[in-house]
């Protein structure tokens, strides 16, 4: 029994390694970015002493020297910024305690486009923001995103962001290139034409006595004496003579 246990495991394909991006942690003049290869539990790290322009391999952080993890995550100017869970890619701030908006983020079809092709994630959910840290820099302030499977987000002091994918921590073709989601106009006049073309089928099935199934009404025909055609000339209720129906 343990034997064929044991074949039946070994024709079972092994997961593929991949990484993920899980986390990010701040110390008083550094960022920290964590990943690991799944389905490995090891995480590797990177860090960036100058505002995110560059990551070099490094060790975990000194756990006594990582500022503490609150959510939101603040910068000293008051603005804030957080990750929803499930949300998908978005990272959203609020400004002097003002509603929260969207700062940086992947459209929802983009994302799904995006997860067609990294071939190696398993599901939709590895592409999620998660993980995020918020360091005050001279100028401004910087704030770092986990990504799943993309990698890591990058917003530097002039307040644009970046993808980066996986700097010093794994040789990996994140972050893959955006791919254009539909135009929304060009959709829109789709959705139009679409609802023309319906409403032309339709006046064509009535006005020609046939059913919208493609059907002709039952005893009549289009050369039959008593189909629609035949009644030029008549009158009836709702019909006006000499026009045809």
């Amino acid at each position: 029994m343990s034997l064929l246990l044991t074949l039946l495991l070994a024709l079972v394909p092994a997961e593929a390694a991949r990484p993920n991006a899980d986390s990010v942690q701040v110390t008083a003049d550094a960022v920290y970015i964590g990943a690991r290869l799944l389905p490995s539990e090891d995480r590797v790290w990177a860090v960036s002493r100058d505002a995110g322009a560059t990551w070099t391999a490094a060790a975990e952080p000194d756990p006594a020297a990582v500022e503490p993890i609150s959510s939101p995550e603040c910068s000293l100017g008051r603005v804030c910024y957080r990750t929803v869970w499930r949300s998908g890619l978005h990272v959203f701030s609020s400004f002097h305690g003002r509603p929260w908006a969207e700062a940086w983020g992947v459209g929802e079809e983009q994302r799904r486009l995006l997860y067609r092709d990294y071939a190696d994630a398993r599901h939709l959910g590895e592409l999620d923001s998660g993980a995020l840290g918020v360091q005050d820099v001279p100028g401004g302030h910087v704030v770092v995103v986990a990504n799943g499977r993309d990698g890591f987000a990058v917003r530097d002091p002039t307040g644009r962001w970046a993808r980066v994918g996986f700097p010093a921590l794994f040789d990996d073709a994140a972050p893959l290139p955006l791919r254009p989601g539909p135009d929304p106009a060009r959709r829109a006049i789709l959705v139009t034409l679409l609802a023309l073309h319906a409403g032309l089928v339709m006046a064509v099935a009535v006005t020609g006595g046939i059913r919208p199934g493609g059907a002709s009404r039952p005893g009549l025909s289009p050369a039959s004496p008593g189909s629609p055609g035949a009644l030029r000339g008549r009158t009836s209720k709702g019909f006006d003579p000499g026009i045809s129906p």
